[in-house]
């Protein structure tokens, strides 16, 4: 059973979260501000946290980067916000994926599952290219023995290209494979997550390029 934190200012949408969530059998918390989440994420562990970004006490964004300091936990940001430069800061700071006001809960569903799936039992379970080591039960990177701290969606990223070297994915196929939803065009989301993982391994591995754009064709994974 997944156990989820729910984080708004809004009493309705935490009250319809709570029953929904708690219906389909998924223990919730809910914090109506930074503070009340802060002491709820001290006490519990959560499998996926939904984050509004205008909170009363704090700027979502700034205690989603709070949160990553010491938890690569899923973050979905939940928002009233739709333009490119909010949903980027959004990506940028930490967030792995975002839905916006007002929402479908089984879409919502969908987008936690997505980001909380694990391995089959029956999959291998590391891949080792030199420096780089992806740890495929513990959802974990390692980069010359030391761990890269990356959000859900970036690993995911990370994993899907790693797993098939050498081949090419189109921003729109990306997008499709690891939020498990239609692309409509929003090519920034992938642009950002690539960016952000790219930043992350070239600090651990300044002398290696793993992910490369193959122009007009996406990116790749290459080990050589």
């Amino acid at each position: 059973m997944l156990r989820l934190l729910s984080i708004d200012d809004d009493e309705e949408i935490l009250q319809a979260n709570k029953i929904y969530f708690s219906e389909h059998q998924y223990r919730i918390d809910t914090a109506r501000n930074a503070a009340e989440a802060l002491f709820l994420l001290n006490k519990e562990d959560y499998d996926c946290i939904l984050l509004d970004i205008a909170l009363t006490d704090d700027n979502g964004c700034d205690f989603c980067r709070r949160i990553r300091q010491t938890s690569d936990t899923p973050i979905i940001f939940v928002t009233n916000f739709c333009q490119e430069q909010t949903l980027a800061e959004a990506f940028e700071c930490g967030g792995d994926d975002y839905i916006t006001k007002p929402y479908s809960f089984r879409e919502l569903q969908l987008r936690i599952d997505a980001r909380c799936k694990k391995p089959a039992s029956g999959e291998f379970q590391m891949l080792k290219f030199g420096p780089l080591i992806i740890n495929l039960k513990l959802r974990q990177v390692t980069v010359n023995g030391q761990l890269v701290r990356l959000t859900s969606s970036e690993y995911d990223i990370l994993r899907l290209l790693a797993t098939h070297r050498n081949t090419p994915f189109t921003q729109g196929e990306i997008y499709t494979r690891i939020w498990h939803a239609p692309d409509l065009g929003d090519a920034h989301t992938v642009q950002v997550h690539i960016g952000q993982l790219r930043k992350k391994l070239n600090a651990l591995c300044p002398d290696k390029t793993f992910i490369r754009t193959a122009w007009g064709k996406g990116y790749l994974f290459v080990d050589n």
